[in-house]
């Protein structure tokens, strides 16, 4: 499947990339925590990091002590102007919406559908968060046009630090990212596959700003299967996704409150526990994707996520970073399919199987985005 001819689903399954961070709380027993210190000067935790990302594995780790001016303040800024975009006049937002790049860039709100309806909960800014051109230079950048268009940023509404906030948070991010992979490159022994596919090789790295929207009054906590998820279950196609902390405001004041309630993010592991994610507090989370799983040939594993809505009026401000490969990269080796085939198959009843994605190797990254897209936009039509 061409990808051009998949406009409308690249948004659609942005939608199953609904990431929110829960507040802070004490760590769940299981969690990986990394010091942000020791990572950063080069401690071997490929010990730690392969605990993480194996098959029996949680598929996220957390980081702790990361400088406040590293990623603490451009986070706490970017947060507060997701709250002040997301209020912005609709007439207004709707200058920055990119329906010819299927919503995937730019401004979106209930242009993706969740169990067969538009969506409303949330809304959201695309951007590719470390150049705003990378596709520039790139002669196979034609055959992508949904991942490869140049940014627009929406400072007529919130100001020229909504765009330095948002680079500046990304680029720390995706230096942490670096530091894990690294490690992950260790663990798995593989001549630092990861590592050279993302941070020497790929300008394919997006950012998404979320803005929750207060849920309506007496409106339930989200319950597994029930109406009150924010995001249902899935995988993440990038490499690594890294997630800062959320943020919870008061909606009509902008307020931070302090506070945990229900909700977050919970994952399923392969041998189907569910566990609610709670980390250390200002923790950053790094998730892994499907694309160190073909990458790795099925040694790291992506787990199935959702997201579950609090119970509180409270709004939810959130980040996601994807760090991915090059939209032409070659993941894979044709001898890994089956593998990966099988391995997948735990989770096949909350997830589009890669069997049905997948279908040979090595296959470009933008083509397997393609196929994933078709995918898990059936399931959600199918509710």
């Amino acid at each position: 499947m061409a990808l051009q001819a998949n406009v409308h689903l690249f948004a659609l399954l942005w939608s199953f990339l609904w990431m929110a961070v829960p507040c802070a709380a004490e760590a769940e027993s299981s969690l990986t925590v990394l010091d942000y210190d020791l990572l950063v000067s080069g401690h071997d935790y490929s010990v730690e990091v392969a605990r993480a990302y194996s098959h029996d594995g949680l598929g996220i780790l957390a980081v702790t002590g990361a400088p406040n001016q590293t990623v603490d303040e451009p986070r706490l800024r970017l947060l507060h102007l997701a709250r002040k975009l997301a209020l912005s006049p609709p007439a207004e937002l709707a200058k920055y919406e990119r329906p010819e790049l299927a919503y995937a860039s730019g401004w979106s709100r209930g242009r993706e559908v969740f169990k067969g309806k538009p969506d409303l909960t949330k809304g959201s800014w695309y951007a590719h968060a470390l150049e705003d051109t990378p596709a520039v230079g790139d002669a196979a950048a034609h055959r992508f046009p949904l991942i490869t268009a140049p940014n627009v940023w929406p400072s007529a509404l919130v100001g020229e630090e909504f765009e330095a906030s948002f680079k500046a948070l990304s680029r720390a991010l995706y230096e942490l990212a670096g530091h894990v992979l690294r490690n992950a490159d260790l663990a798995i022994g593989a001549g630092g596959v990861l590592r050279r596919t993302t941070h020497e090789r790929s300008r394919l790295h997006v950012g998404r700003l979320l803005h929750y929207y207060a849920p309506a009054e007496g409106e339930a906590a989200g319950e597994e299967g029930g109406e009150g998820q924010w995001c249902g279950w899935h995988n993440d196609n990038s490499v690594i996704t890294v997630l800062p902390p959320a943020l919870w405001l008061r909606e009509a004041t902008g307020e931070p409150v302090d506070a945990c309630e229900a909700g977050g993010l919970v994952v399923r592991t392969r041998k189907g526990r569910k566990v609610e994610v709670r980390p250390p507090q200002g923790a950053v989370l790094l998730q892994l994707g499907e694309a160190a799983q073909i990458l790795s040939s099925g040694a790291l594993m992506a787990t199935p996520h959702a997201v579950l809505k609090g119970s509180s009026s409270l709004s939810r401000e959130a980040f996601a970073l994807f760090v991915e490969p090059h939209w032409d990269e070659q993941i894979g080796t044709a001898d890994s399919l089956r593998a990966l085939h099988e391995a997948d198959a735990a989770n096949g009843d909350v997830i589009p199987p890669l069997s049905r994605r997948l279908r040979k190797l090595p296959v470009e990254f933008g083509q397997f985005l393609a196929d994933s897209f078709a995918e898990y936009y059936a399931s959600s039509q199918r509710g």
